[in-house]
């Protein structure tokens, strides 16, 4: 085996590592998306929660591209350069007057010097070239698509200036250059083709298209679209949150490009979508998502609120819509038919495999929510494993202890001064439009609000797990 061989296996083995970074960036960017949108939007508001989830997807997806790019390509140019090797030992440089570019590139590829440091130099440039691409790319967003769009309207043009870029340089320095030269032009040429790098008219470094993407026309230029599948809710909700933060569209354009992303995730979970522009503050978006109008005091009738305690505890079973992000829940009539959404006043499209039933445990109930507030882990503990659970470390229990705070300051916010220790229980009360007084929803369900979401909860064992 030739010492070229030894240092492209030694690459492949980073490659190989490469791949399973970006796999895991990209199952936690997935994670955090879905847990990003889970949440009551109420608790994301409180303790500057938003925004610090958004700057680290951000901070994730900029990791993951540039793994990405590096792993694209190593996969796309270690090949080509040992091919490009194996010949030059039998080959010898020739420099034929009058041949094509296209000759002059076949006998480049049988003469290429195995010269390790220029062909690595070559990479470096690529990858440096690369990076500094995608910055210009986030920095000067305008300039880019300006440049994608002339390079869409005028594609002989463009090609034009690309090739003679590449004529250029391969006679400086491949014809006429030496071995290290050679090897640098072949290390960069093979990172940027791999990297999709372009430099021409104002596309300082091109946007890859990814696989199965296509031009479309739109009223204000140019963009690029694909067919909507979804591999899971990360990815679902990464694209609708692209859509929320777009500033070409208006917000009732964003409602239904939202819609039809829900209408094309297939396996939903415990994902909702609002069924209806109505249900939405005047300005539609905020920060990218969707500004819904909440009814006021948390959805309760005013005269129906009543403080959860010893004495008035949680019903038996419970009814809940949604992920387990959220401190919401319904009773569950004595007769087994759930609630509708009307009655539980939800502005959302009918999901029944976000529906979930179960039982509360109102025996550890109360001693757990004593422990949180009197701040004793290893009371809360003792209730925990009583329920067939395992302990909660201390982390977990500063977010307990958060979280609660957090619910209590809401509530005095929100409904005013109420002993909201172990929660509030009422009636829904209908749905009004709050700005033009229309009634959208009847409300009239029995809802319990407690100061733990249901993951917290299930954590605990207070209800069973879902």
């Amino acid at each position: 085996m030739s010492q070229i061989d030894i240092k492209v296996n030694r690459v492949r083995y980073v490659d190989h590592d490469l791949r399973d970074i970006a796999s895991r960036l990209r199952h936690a960017e997935n994670s955090l998306s879905s847990i990003r949108y889970h949440i009551d939007p109420n608790i994301l508001h409180r303790r500057n929660i938003s925004p610090r989830l958004d700057e680290a997807l951000k901070q994730i997806r900029e990791l993951e591209e540039h793994v990405n790019e590096l792993h694209r390509f190593l996969d796309h140019s270690m090949e080509l350069y040992i091919k490009a090797d194996r010949k030059v030992n039998s080959l010898e440089l020739k420099e034929p007057e009058k041949k094509s570019i296209w000759d002059r590139i076949k006998e480049g590829f049988d003469v290429v010097s195995d010269s390790v440091t220029g062909f690595i130099d070559g990479i470096v440039d690529a990858v440096v070239s690369t990076v500094e691409g995608l910055w210009n790319i986030v920095t000067h967003p305008v300039e880019t698509i300006n440049g994608i769009v002339y390079f869409v309207q005028h594609p002989v043009e463009t090609s034009k200036n690309i090739w003679n870029a590449i004529a250029e340089s391969w006679e400086n320095d491949v014809i006429n250059g030496d071995a290290e030269s050679r090897g640098n032009w072949f290390g960069r040429a093979f990172g940027e083709v791999a990297l999709a790098v372009v430099g021409t008219k104002g596309i300082d470094k091109a946007v890859k298209l990814t696989k199965g993407a296509k031009f479309v026309e739109e009223a204000g230029g140019v963009r690029v679209t694909k067919g909507l599948t979804f591999n899971n809710p990360g990815e679902y909700f990464n694209h609708i949150n692209d859509i929320g933060k777009r500033t070409d569209l208006t917000s009732e354009q964003k409602f239904a490009k939202i819609q039809e992303a829900y209408a094309a995730f297939d396996v939903k979970g415990d994902v909702t979508v609002v069924s209806d522009m109505k249900f939405l503050k005047p300005e539609g978006f905020v920060d990218g998502r969707m500004n819904i109008d909440w009814p006021d005091k948390m959805g309760f009738a005013d005269d129906s609120i009543q403080t959860i305690h010893r004495s008035n505890p949680l019903p038996e079973k419970w009814d809940r819509v949604g992920g387990k992000g959220g401190e919401n829940f319904t009773t569950l009539p004595d007769n087994g038919i759930p609630y509708t959404y009307d009655q539980r006043a939800i502005p959302y499209l009918e999901n029944p495999s976000a529906r979930h039933v179960g039982t509360f445990d109102n025996e550890s109930y109360f001693d757990a929510i004593d422990s949180i507030r009197n701040g004793n882990l290893e009371e809360l503990n003792k209730v925990i494993v009583a329920n067939g659970k395992n302990p909660i470390s201390n982390v977990d229990f500063i977010d307990f202890r958060a979280h609660y705070d957090d619910f209590q300051n809401n509530i005095n916010n929100v409904i005013g001064n109420t002993d909201a220790t172990y929660g509030v229980k009422g009636t829904a009360a209908p749905w009004i439009n709050s700005s033009t007084g229309e009634k959208l929803m009847n409300g009239g369900a029995e809802q319990i609000v407690t100061p733990l979401n249901a993951e917290m909860l299930e954590m605990i064992g207070i209800i069973p797990k879902y």
